[in-house]
């Protein structure tokens, strides 16, 4: 149990040397392809059959570490309110604005109502 957890923890370059060693060698004319594949089913990059990007990884490793988790976390409800905080404002403002319309308009009633 212990040797295989030690297994999986081999350094990029180990496994980079192990996967060459598999597929034939830099050399192959297949490389891309297995490279390809193994990108999208290799159970160290992210969902099957899905490639995964820089922001799943560090989201993976965000999630995988409790503080991590944590801050994120924190960060998340932090961009949550200043969105909607955000979108109340816009919503003022939008309302300020018909509301100075409205005024505009009711001065200009009135200026006419005192010119008549």
């Amino acid at each position: 149990m212990v040797e295989e957890k030690e297994k999986e923890r081999l350094t990029l370059e180990e496994r980079i040397r192990a996967f060459y060693r598999q597929s034939g060698g830099p050399l192959n004319p297949k490389i891309e392809k297995l490279i390809e594949h193994h990108l999208l089913y290799g159970k160290d990059h992210g969902p099957p059959g899905r490639r995964e990007t820089l922001m799943d990884a560090f989201m993976r490793w965000v999630m995988e570490d409790p503080s991590m988790r944590l801050l994120a976390e924190l960060y998340m409800r932090r961009q949550t309110q200043r969105l909607s905080i955000e979108s109340r404002l816009a919503g003022l403002e939008k309302e300020v604005a018909q509301l100075r319309e409205d005024v505009r308009e009711l001065r200009q009633a009135l200026l006419e109502l005192c010119k008549g």
